[in-house]
């Protein structure tokens, strides 16, 4: 017998409902099992979430968005922010490196997991682009301690794809509700 979780949206047409049977295995009706890490979710604990271009489910089972074959994940931290604030953790998996960290934060007056990745993109950029501006200058830009050196690089070849998607996160509130 089975119960239903949840539903996931991608699109906003498709809805894929979920569940899982007694025995605690879970899977996208009529599709491929879930991995262990999200079949041991409670019900209460199964996110409903509509996603739309350029957001997609990534490889960690998380919203996030592909640039250039490299995942950029999120999701809210465990961890409480600061001064009240909500705080985010993600992933950037370029390749066989991966750069994990929960350093994101909401401002004072809150804010939503889109706005967060947004963010996210437009640090990346600036990162980049200090990368970028050492090598035109010889001289270190202001945000080159942002993330780590192979991510810097890495920024810094796709500058111009993180600004393309950060505006269209920006500009689309429907890319990703929670």
């Amino acid at each position: 017998m089975e119960r239903r979780r949840g539903t996931l949206t991608l699109g906003g047409n498709c809805v894929f409902p979920v569940w899982t049977s007694q025995n605690g295995t879970g899977a996208v009706e009529g599709g491929t099992p879930f991995p262990p890490a999200v079949q041991a979710l409670s019900p209460q604990e199964v996110p409903n979430m509509i996603l739309q271009d350029p957001v997609v489910i990534t490889s960690r089972l998380k919203p996030g968005v592909m640039i250039g074959g490299t995942e950029i994940s999120i999701d809210w931290s465990g961890r409480p922010g600061n001064r009240g604030r909500l705080r985010a953790e993600y992933w950037i998996d370029i390749g066989e490196q991966s750069y994990h960290n929960d350093d994101l934060q909401t401002g004072c007056g809150g804010g939503s997991l889109r706005e967060l990745l947004g963010n996210l993109l437009s640090f990346l950029s600036a990162r980049g682009e200090s990368v970028n501006h050492g090598t035109r200058t010889g001289r270190q830009g202001e945000n080159a301690d942002l993330f780590p050196e192979f991510v810097g690089k890495w920024a810094a070849a796709n500058e111009d794809a993180l600004g393309c998607a950060q505006c269209e996160i920006e500009e689309n509130p429907d890319c990703l509700k929670e």
